[in-house]
């Protein structure tokens, strides 16, 4: 299934074992040796450090909320012809939002969203916490695809960080799934 049919839904709503494959070499052949994919990356506008595995491609979407309209900015690294994405995504909440905003409100709408617009099952949940702020992790299983999604409120900015793979590459990178997921962290906003 194309991973990306799901993305825009979900925009609504240490290093890992990422270890080069080995080949049998005979002593008198030159070993070549590759050099893990997975960088350090920085957004100054989103302020947060992550590891991505390449490059990512940036993108904005604004979207109508409960809250208002938002402007959804992320980042986004594809891998495996698709089959895995890897996307750290972020709004503020507006200023002069018809409503108080609380942020368990707004992790209760993400995940119930995204179990409707994927038809999904929730396979786990948990509240935790990154750098004082209030966050909640959860796991939807929709028609062979994984959903691994981190929210994080740190007023007036929600992220989310999460991982779409099918199921065969979500169980097979899941040191590498859950070490994106931890590295991610805040900087502070100038």
């Amino acid at each position: 299934m194309k991973l990306k049919v799901l993305l825009l839904p979900l925009a609504a709503a240490f290093l890992f074992s990422g270890y080069p494959p080995t080949q049998p070499t005979d002593a008198k052949q030159p070993v070549k040796t590759s050099q893990s994919a997975w960088r350090q990356f920085s957004s100054t506008e989103g302020a947060f450090n992550v590891l991505m595995p390449g490059k990512p491609r940036q993108f904005r979407q604004p979207q109508k909320t409960s809250i208002g309209q938002v402007d959804v900015r992320g980042f986004i690294v594809e891998q495996y012809g698709g089959t895995v994405a890897y996307v750290v995504m972020y709004a503020d909440i507006p200023n002069k939002s018809p409503q108080k905003v609380n942020y368990k409100q707004l992790f209760d709408g993400a995940s119930n969203r995204t179990l409707k617009n994927t038809r999904g099952k929730l396979l786990n949940q948990r509240n935790l916490q990154m750098q004082g702020y209030p966050g909640r992790e959860f796991t939807v299983g929709t028609r062979g695809v994984v959903i691994k999604n981190r929210m994080y409120f740190a007023k007036p900015r929600i992220y989310q960080v999460m991982v779409v793979s099918t199921t065969d590459k979500e169980t097979n990178l899941s040191k590498s799934i859950t070490g994106f997921l931890n590295s991610f962290s805040l900087r502070s906003r100038r």
